[in-house]
């Protein structure tokens, strides 16, 4: 008999040993068969009693193929994989228009091996035994080997994705790509791309490095430059290394070689008539990216000079009116994700001549609005006396996702009050991106500016602008030249970090937790004997809501109360101890949120035994407020939302528990009912 895994040859009625034809009648029979299976394994079985005989193979398996046994060796979280299927856990972890760097190899066996083959990607090995696709999730920037026991592997097709709307991309489009470095004074970049050598090799797929800003062309008054390097699609578990450099630190210094963020300065008039050659490695596990940037300044009179700064290079006519054109810096994508449409724009300055600033906004089609929220366009003015560093704040909204190589470009025109050929000190404007970045890795949505209350950010400006002062309603620091560290305050607010002359940086939306979604994960019968009432404990597992948010560093608790409403049982004296919740388990007690899904631990509702006579039956609520605070803090806790719990005794000793939107029935039969509150 030929099985779909195995060869079965079977006996029955046989007889055991040689014996004579006429001792056939007589002798002992078996019904019998071996059971040879495609792995090696041999099943002998003899009257209905089977007995396996493993093959012993050269190398250890955790099962065969991708099974619940394989799962569980290999994930620390296999029950959560196991409840949705392993290849359905590795769709959703790639998803649909994901940047969180991760995607999805398949390794798919056309035939069944004529042996059990060991197939290892990376830390992980398979035993195949028959045809099928294997699935692996892998991280981009990470090199994984490939390997097999077998020859056979020659035969195996390997494929790669990193979005399972079935389009193999790679990379999406990077902020502030200006250009490909194919011009003097651009920073070049290095796309990334999938690397795949198989079956005796390994894959890696690299993400995209870019510089931002990617144009500098340096003079006495644009002498230092800083730039940010970024990666497209990376993982959160993939730590960057970077590398700057330049070829000769007498003609421009670095500061900050090893950080993301480096500050180039170029010095005169050492570099006049020099190249200026920078270069960026970022070495990601085995694998190293690299960009560059090459300019050369030439022999240039001081008067030039300084109008070349003014202009950044680009076709300067002096007169009444200077022409500052920001674009080098004022390109802006929507980092890299469907759901990123906004970007809070900062726009310094620094005029030592009285005057008039407008702004002119051409490329994609934006609304912008300044840090008054009321909408401009191009044409938009405001004045400066001079003397000080200023500001203005912009919030850009995109409708659709950029689609032009130059985004959304601003360009402004300051025309000074007197009439003159230029202007008579160190003159600067500077558009400048910021991105709040959540420092929790959960949620996904890291570029945000809504947070929970004590919740961990970085404040990054592109390019970093030196000097500034913030203040605001949470914490704020510089950390290095690159970014700053933000905590936010203890209490749900809107909070405007402000620059020292009291201009909007950018503006975080402070939120607190509004409630708990629960699910019910065990219902326990307490029960002694037949026909009680009550006497049963629900079991709930805890978030904390909203989820847009991190609410890590806080811990919340139940505040124990007396019953507000009790009523005929419950309002007996006999029944005065089923009262109070400030004795029951978890009141008064701090429970501190996890780090991924706002997890708050479990909940346990219970109720006690409700000794006849039942009467009429009764009602009785338990308030219970709930509160939160900073992790082991001792300063006052703040109120966020009232979990109140019901209990409701019928006169035929039926219960009814209500927590969280939750009704469980108990009967005295010890049957039990769960429904959800859809309306109250």
């Amino acid at each position: 008999m030929i099985r779909r895994n195995s060869y079965v040859f079977a006996w029955t009625n046989a007889v055991i040993g040689r014996v004579s034809r006429e001792a056939v009648a007589s002798a002992e029979t078996i019904d019998a068969s071996i059971e040879l299976f495609r792995n090696g394994d041999i099943a002998i079985t003899t009257n209905g009693v089977t007995e396996l005989r493993p093959r012993e193979l050269p190398f250890p398996r955790d099962g065969y193929g991708q099974d619940d046994e394989w799962v569980a060796a290999n994930f620390t979280n296999a029950t959560e994989i196991l409840a949705v299927g392993y290849p359905q856990w590795v769709d959703a972890q790639v998803g649909e228009g994901l940047t969180n760097g991760l995607y999805k190899l398949t390794v798919t066996v056309p035939y069944d091996p004529p042996e059990t083959t060991l197939l290892t990607v990376g830390d992980l090995s398979v035993a195949v035994t028959n045809a099928g696709a294997y699935v692996f999730l892998l991280g981009k920037g990470v090199r994984y080997d490939l390997s097999s026991s077998s020859d056979c592997a020659m035969d195996f097709v390997y494929t790669a994705v990193d979005d399972m709307d079935g389009t193999l991309r790679l990379g999406v489009p990077t902020p502030r790509l200006l250009g490909d470095g194919v011009e003097d004074g651009v920073w070049s970049h290095a796309s990334g791309g999938l690397g795949l050598f198989a079956p005796f090799g390994h894959v890696v797929w690299n993400p995209t490095l870019t510089v931002s800003p990617n144009r500098w062309y340096p003079s006495r008054a644009n002498a230092a430059r800083s730039f940010t390097a970024e990666l497209t699609d990376i993982p959160g578990f993939v730590l960057p290394l970077y590398v700057w450099s330049s070829d000769d630190e007498s003609i421009c210094s670095c500061e900050g070689s090893d950080r993301r963020t480096a500050t180039f300065t170029c010095n005169f008039p050492a570099a006049y008539g020099s190249g200026v050659s920078l270069g960026l490695d970022v070495i990601l596990n085995l694998t190293a990216l690299h960009a560059d940037y090459w300019y050369y300044i030439g022999y240039c009179s001081e008067d030039y000079d300084y109008e070349e700064a003014i202009a950044d290079g680009a076709g300067y006519n002096p007169g009444s009116c200077i022409v500052m054109d920001a674009s080098s810096a004022v390109v802006f994508f929507d980092s890299g994700s469907q759901d990123v449409k906004s970007s809070e724009i900062g726009c310094f300055y620094m005029i030592d001549e009285p005057g008039t600033f407008e702004l002119a906004i051409s490329g994609d089609a934006v609304s912008v609005k300044n840090q008054a929220g009321v909408a401009v366009t191009s044409g938009f003015t405001w004045d400066t006396d001079g003397g000080v560093v200023g500001a203005r704040h912009f919030l850009v909204e995109r409708q659709a996702r950029s689609t032009s190589p130059s985004g959304t470009v601003f360009t402004v025109t300051f025309t000074p009050d007197r009439e003159a050929d230029g202007l008579s000190g160190a003159t600067s404007v500077t558009f400048v991106e910021v991105s709040v970045v959540a420092q929790a890795t959960w949620p996904d949505n890291q570029i945000r500016r809504t947070l929970g209350v004590l919740e961990d950010a970085n404040i990054y400006l592109s390019p970093m602008i030196q000097g500034l002062s913030l203040s605001c309603d949470g914490i704020v620091s510089e950390n290095g030249t690159w970014c700053y560290d933000y905590t936010a305050p203890s209490n749900a607010t809107t909070d405007v970090v402000e620059n020292s002359d009291g201009s909007c940086v950018c503006s975080l939306d402070i939120v607190a937790p509004s409630g708990y979604e629960a699910v019910i994960t065990q219902v326990v019968d307490r029960a002694t004997h037949e026909c009680e009432a009550g006497a049963f404990e629900v079991f709930f597992n805890l978030a904390l809501l909203p989820k847009t948010v991190s609410f890590s560093k806080i811990e919340v608790m139940e505040q124990g109360m007396t019953a507000t409403n009790a009523v005929g049982y419950f309002a007996e004296e006999a029944h005065t101890n089923l009262l109070s919740h400030s004795h029951i388990q978890g009141a008064w007690s701090w429970t501190g949120i996890g780090l991924v899904g706002n997890e708050a631990g479990y909940d346990k509702a219970g109720v006690m035994e409700l000794s006849p006579p039942w009467g009429e039956g009764g009602v009785m609520t338990w308030p219970i407020p709930n509160v939160y605070r900073g992790n082991g803090k001792s300063w006052s806790s703040e109120p966020f939302c009232n979990t109140d719990q019901c209990v409701t005794l019928e006169s035929d000793g039926t219960v009814w528990l209500e927590k969280f939107d939750r009704i469980v029935e108990c009967q005295t039969n010890r049957q039990f009912n769960i429904w959800m509150r859809t309306s109250k």
